[in-house]
Formats: structure tokens, C-alpha cells, sequence
């Protein structure tokens, strides 16, 4: 009978509530499925036989019309048009020895850090200006081309690399894409102004087309981390799984899954494999929702210390509740997801996810902004990137956050941040948790990172209908003391991102992040989006023409003046 179902299986595709019947039910090519604990794997993408090599053309860092310390939209259109710049922005960096990289709105860009002058450009020494995030990927087939709003950038601590990571969606097949360049430094004078990129695409066909007679599922909002060194070095992608055709469902997510990627063969540019798990959210949960698994995080090293014998590579995810509120997060080691078990769920302090709602579970939109009546999304359902991990004297810590209700009664009640720090290993637990607190401003769209003495460093959003939008920084000291969330200074926060009842865009900021520099393991870097005037008429009716966001780089040391 197993054997008849597994040859069904391989033909066919069989649905996933066929195959979720039987616990560890084969799954074709030696994958299983375990209906206890909801995983199945493991699947083996290889990458493109097309690995290439692919470019960045780079440019003496001096004064030029482009913005200094971020990106703009105006940057995006001077460089390629009026209307090249979109609406959905998703700003994300990471800071090197020498510059940082960011991320927005499908382009690139590096900045020295020395000056805060952009340095990619089109062509070699020629004048600067954001790059196409694709252009890490020109693989001839096109597979990792266009990619994803959801290019994710990060500096490898351990081998000190630039590393960049996306999933590129198309009508019948998914590919996860990482790029790693060849060198630490982005100008690269000394080789002609051009960095180099070793470029892979993992084909996920056998992980997304698992439903009979509908589309692959979208491989989504990717999440990436580094742990381990040499031989026991690998990074590691997670990414949800979105299919809204499946009528078993009445939530477009489906699961989520995670791939192991050794790193050496992506460091030296030869042929490469992944090992990947899914996992399966049952019907029974999709259509009645008694709780949801969701958004599954790896955890990121800060530096190239590992505990002798550590479990990790290490993941949390936090559990949208049946109820209001919820009290434990989700806590698997790699060795936990490749034997298929249950999480162990960490007990945290009573919350209710930020601008939840049990009847609209999509519907995460409930910060105000001044001049508009529409919400921004607090994407408050997960827990936000980065999960930071650090060897230090106390035992292997991780750092994360998440947007929570300020009350666990009020669904459109305001938002604060909730910080964690946890003890990993075989039996991990929480060291600090608490709130970032302010009297009446939403805070939400958290990120953190962890420095050389177990400070942790945040950056956040604070918004109200009657003040626009600020990006804030705030330190949780090694003994668990919050410090005082400081504005970041020198920015215009004077503008909202719908500027009039006609827009209607609602994802500004939808990312920041914090990393720490690898020079000083002292000081901490982040990006994130903001509006210097309202923005009017950012969408794709108008033909992108009104998009004016920015973005700022900046950074900050515990005990600075803006570094509490």
C-alpha cells in the first residue's frame, strides 16, 4: 500500500491533505512526511548547472547628485527614469570592513563608510547610481531573473563576505537565488572597479508543486543566517509558502521551509547543493485556524565564535494564537528539523501580536499616519528579522523582536516592541524580555543585533496620526536594562506615505535592519525607509510618478548621545 501511494505520489503530486493521511508517509525520491510534527523533507534542490560569475561595477567615492547614507527614489529615477522607482520600498543592509550594502525597491547600493558616498555604478569609475539587485544573477537562463521585492542582503561575519539572497517566482516553478561575492571589499580599485559575485539558483520545483491541478506555491519573504565555520559552515534561507488558488484554505499561507546551503562550495564558485524541509500547515488549520506556526527565522551570527558543541544552527518562530493572546515561541536546532520533531516552545510573557485579527488573519494594518485614513501594515503576526546569535561568557545568546498590541484586547489599539533575549543550546530560555514603551506612538517593524559585550542595539518605527513617521534607536544593556529611545538625528521625518485618501499604499517600512560592524563588534548599523513630504501618487495607475520615500544609513555605540 505505501509503496502504491508513494509511486501515486511521484506521478501525480498528490495533494497535500492526501498525503498527510499517514504519519511519515513516503514522499517521493526518500522525502517523508511526518503528520505528528508537520515536516516533511528532506528535498535536495541542486543549484543551476549555470553557476556563473556576475558583476558589480563600482566608482571612486565622491561627491555626486546621488544621496549620501541611503537611497532615495530620486536617486532610482535619475538613474533610470521618472516613475523607475516603485512604492513597496522593503529597505535592508548590512555593514562590512569598508562600506555598507543596502537594499530598496529592487536596487542595489554600497556606501563607504568612511564618507557615506555611494560607490555601485553602471559602468566602471563611471558616475554612481543604484543597481538592479538581478545583476547578481546573470545566469543565462534566467532563472533568478526578475527576482522578488524580497532581496535580502547580509554580511557574513565568519567569512567575511557579502552575501545576497532572494526567491524568484515564475508561472511553474520557484528558485531560491543567493549570491556571495568573492572578496570583502565592494570598490575592489585594485580589480578594475568591479566586484565580483559567485551566483547560484536552487531550483524548488519539488517543494512548491505539491497541489494537483493548481499553481506552485510562491516561495515568500525569504530570511537569511550564517552559522558555523569550515567544514561545519552553511548558510541557511527560510521562506514562507503563499498559494492562494488552494481552496482548502481561507489564509494564503501554506507552510514555510527552510534549505541548508554549505558554504566552502558557494565561497570558491563550484557546484552546489541544498537540503530543504517543509513545513506542512494541516487543513484542519488552515480553514479554522486553532494556531499557526509562522514565519520561520535562522538565526545569524554576529562573529566567528561558536560554543564548543553547539546545537545550533538555531531557529524561532513565534504562533499566531486560536485566542487573543499567546505565551511561547516556537525554538527548533537544524538536528530538531532533519529528525522531523516538534518545536520546544519557550515560555515567554502573555502578548497578542500587533494589529491582530482572528477574523482578517492578512490583515496586519493598524498604525496610523498623519494626513491619511489609511493604516500601515505593523506586520505584527512575526517575528522580524534579524535573529542575532553571539558566543558570549553567559552561553550562546540569541537577540530578536517582534510589533505587539499594547493591550491583548485591542486589535486597532497602539503597537509596541517587544525585545527577547534567549540562551540557546539543547534546552533554551529566556534571559530578558520587556517592551519598548512610548506614551502615545505606535512603535513597530523592529530589528536588532548584538554586539561584542551582549548589548543589544534596536531600530524601530514610532508613528501617530498626528506625527509622522521616525526611525528610532534604543540598547537593551548585557544586564537586561532597557536604555531610551533616541529619534535618529538629522533626518526630515515631515511626510507620510499616503498623502492623500486616494493612496493607498500601505507598507511603508515594511523592513528595517541592524547589524553590527565587524571592525569594532562595537557599533551598530541600520537602514530603513522614511518620508521628507507626503507622498502622492505612488502607484502603478499613476505610473509610479509620485514616489518620494527615502532611506537613511546611520549608526550608533552604546554610551553615544544617540546610543542609550
Amino acid at each position: 500500500m505505501l509503496r502504491q501511494l508513494d509511486e501515486h505520489i511521484m506521478k501525480n503530486r498528490l495533494h497535500v491533505i492526501g498525503w498527510l493521511l499517514l504519519a511519515l508517509t513516503s514522499f517521493g525520491r526518500g522525502q517523508t512526511c511526518n503528520t505528528a510534527t508537520n515536516w516533511c523533507g528532506p528535498y535536495n534542490p541542486p543549484s543551476s548547472s549555470n553557476v556563473g560569475v556576475a558583476a558589480f561595477n563600482s566608482t571612486p567615492p565622491v561627491a555626486s547628485s546621488q544621496n549620501t547614507w541611503g537611497m532615495t527614489a530620486n536617486d532610482i529615477n535619475a538613474t533610470y527614469g521618472a516613475g523607475a522607482a516603485h512604492a513597496d520600498v522593503v529597505p535592508n543592509g548590512a555593514v562590512g570592513m569598508n562600506q555598507f550594502l543596502e537594499y530598496a525597491d529592487y536596487y542595489v547600493q554600497a556606501y563607504d563608510k568612511a564618507t557615506g558616498y555611494p560607490i555601485f555604478s553602471t559602468t566602471q569609475q563611471g558616475i554612481p547610481g543604484p543597481q538592479p539587485a538581478v545583476h547578481a544573477w546573470n545566469l543565462g537562463s534566467g532563472q533568478c531573473q526578475p527576482g522578488s521585492i524580497d532581496t535580502v542582503v547580509a554580511h557574513d561575519q565568519v567569512n567575511s563576505r557579502w552575501v545576497l539572497s532572494n526567491t524568484s517566482n515564475a508561472a511553474t516553478d520557484d528558485f531560491l537565488c543567493i549570491a556571495v561575492s568573492q572578496g570583502e571589499d565592494l570598490l575592489n580599485a585594485s580589480g578594475g572597479y568591479q566586484s565580483l559575485w559567485n551566483e547560484y539558483a536552487f531550483d524548488l520545483s519539488t517543494i512548491v508543486n505539491i497541489h494537483t491541478g493548481l499553481a506552485p506555491d510562491i516561495a515568500d519573504y525569504p530570511r537569511f543566517g550564517t552559522f558555523g565555520s569550515g567544514a561545519n559552515g552553511y548558510y541557511y534561507v527560510t521562506f514562507d509558502l503563499i498559494n492562494t488558488q488552494h481552496a482548502a484554505k481561507t489564509y494564503g499561507l501554506e507552510g514555510f521551509a527552510v534549505c541548508q546551503i554549505p558554504q566552502a562550495p558557494l565561497l570558491q564558485g563550484t557546484a552546489a547543493s541544498a537540503t530543504c524541509y517543509r513545513y506542512v500547515i494541516p487543513a484542519a488549520q488552515l480553514n479554522h485556524h486553532p494556531s499557526l506556526i509562522h514565519t520561520l527565522l535562522p538565526a545569524d551570527a554576529e562573529s566567528n565564535s561558536f560554543a564548543t558543541g553547539t546545537a545550533g544552527e538555531y531557529f524561532l518562530a513565534t504562533e499566531n494564537p486560536n485566542i487573543q493572546t499567546s505565551d511561547h515561541l516556537a525554538f527548533w536546532t537544524w538536528r530538531m528539523i532533519a529528525h522531523e520533531r516538534a518545536p520546544i516552545n519557550i515560555l515567554v510573557k502573555t502578548f497578542t501580536p500587533g494589529c491582530f485579527d482572528l477574523t482578517a488573519l492578512e490583515n496586519t494594518f493598524c498604525v496610523p499616519e498623519p494626513d491619511s485614513t489609511t493604516f500601515i501594515d505593523g506586520l505584527g503576526d512575526r517575528l522580524m528579522s534579524r535573529l542575532a546569535y553571539r558566543n558570549l561568557a553567559g552561553g550562546e545568546t540569541l537577540a530578536v523582536t517582534q510589533t505587539i498590541a499594547a493591550s491583548t484586547s485591542k486589535r486597532f489599539g497602539k503597537t509596541q516592541v517587544r525585545y527577547y533575549t534567549l540562551l540557546a543550546g539543547a534546552h533554551p530560555k529566556v534571559q530578558h524580555q520587556g517592551q519598548f514603551v512610548d506614551p502615545s506612538l505606535f512603535y513597530f517593524m523592529p530589528s536588532n543585533a548584538i554586539d561584542q559585550n551582549g548589548v543589544v542595539g534596536y531600530t524601530f518605527t514610532g508613528s501617530l496620526n498626528t506625527t509622522y513617521p521616525e526611525l528610532y534607536l534604543d540598547t537593551l544593556s548585557a544586564a537586561g536594562v532597557p536604555g531610551t529611545a533616541t529619534v535618529v538625528p538629522g533626518l526630515l521625518f515631515t511626510g507620510s506615505e499616503n498623502g492623500s485618501p486616494t493612496d493607498k499604499n500601505q507598507y511603508w517600512g515594511e523592513y528595517v535592519s541592524t547589524t553590527i560592524d565587524p571592525v569594532d563588534n562595537l557599533t551598530f548599523w541600520s537602514t530603513g525607509g522614511y518620508y521628507q513630504k507626503d507622498q502622492i501618487g505612488c502607484t502603478l495607475g499613476a505610473g509610479w510618478a509620485g514616489c518620494n520615500w527615502y532611506t537613511a544609513i546611520f549608526s550608533c555605540t552604546k554610551g553615544g548621545a544617540n546610543c542609550q
